[in-house]
């Protein structure tokens, strides 16, 4: 069993993101400009379907849950380049920046798959602590939170250990299983709560600067707010994305790899 040392595993994703911030940007632009048109189109459409609640709203929402989709495929397409990037010095080809073949197809898969897999484990936990915020007589708020915050709590660590196998499925591995993953994280949940709860609290923080961001100029540029809020938006799910990947290739280098930092 290796103790994941947390605050250098921070510094070393961060370090690897930030030292190679120009590669990332070359992997990422062709999505980043497809995303930014769809999502624009997507939230333009969901904003006329708001000021027309009277209308019939089935292609705008089909649209939008196609933008949703898309930019799950897009993240797993860049990531599967940015892992293969950290971890082989591999850089794509122009063409391959929008790669969408088996490997982006099981990473994508397998990325549901645990989240699935970590929210159906931490079921008997919520109903636990909803009954519990009953007898204490709490808020409905405040039970929400409670039991939002210990699923996160719960979650997190379960998602990061499983996703050990997201790089190796990156990197062409395919004989690494989620057993394998969660066996060579082993004795490190807390620590991995840890992170995965500051990471948390770093993109719900962005996510309130820039709503309340866009809130502030939408009376000022009207449609252009939209505009803004489309770059900011596939702005912060880029950084999200990259930095996330990074943490994923660090632990797969620290838990399978056996690496320092």
């Amino acid at each position: 069993m290796r103790e994941l040392p947390v605050a250098a595993a921070v510094r070393h994703a961060l370090r690897s993101a930030f030292d190679h911030l120009n590669v990332s940007i070359y992997i990422s632009a062709p999505w980043l400009a497809i995303l930014a048109v769809v999502d624009f189109f997507a939230m333009a459409m969901s904003n006329t379907a708001k000021a027309a609640p009277g209308a019939d709203n089935g292609v705008a929402l089909l649209f939008v849950s196609g933008a949703m989709a898309l930019t799950l495929v897009a993240g797993s397409s860049i990531a599967v380049n940015w892992h293969r990037f950290i971890l082989l010095d591999e850089v794509p080809k122009s063409s391959e920046r929008l790669r969408v073949d088996r490997v982006v197809w099981r990473y994508f898969g397998n990325t549901i798959l645990i989240i699935v897999l970590a929210m159906l484990a931490a079921i008997p936990a919520s109903i636990v602590l909803t009954m519990v915020g009953g007898v204490m007589g709490l808020s409905q708020t405040a039970a929400t939170t409670l039991v939002g915050f210990a699923m996160l709590a719960a979650v997190m660590p379960m998602i990061y250990r499983w996703s050990l196998k997201l790089p190796a499925i990156a990197i062409g591995r395919d004989d690494y299983d989620l057993k394998q993953a969660w066996n060579d994280s082993r004795g490190n949940h807390i620590r991995l709560m840890v992170i995965g709860l500051g990471f948390i609290a770093v993109v719900l923080s962005l996510g309130l600067l820039i709503g309340g961001l866009v809130d502030a100029l939408r009376n000022v540029f009207g449609i252009g707010a939209t505009f803004i809020e489309v770059v900011l938006q596939v702005g912060m799910n880029w950084i999200g994305t990259i930095v996330a990947a990074t943490l994923l290739t660090s632990f797969y280098g620290f838990f399978v790899e056996k690496r320092a930092f």
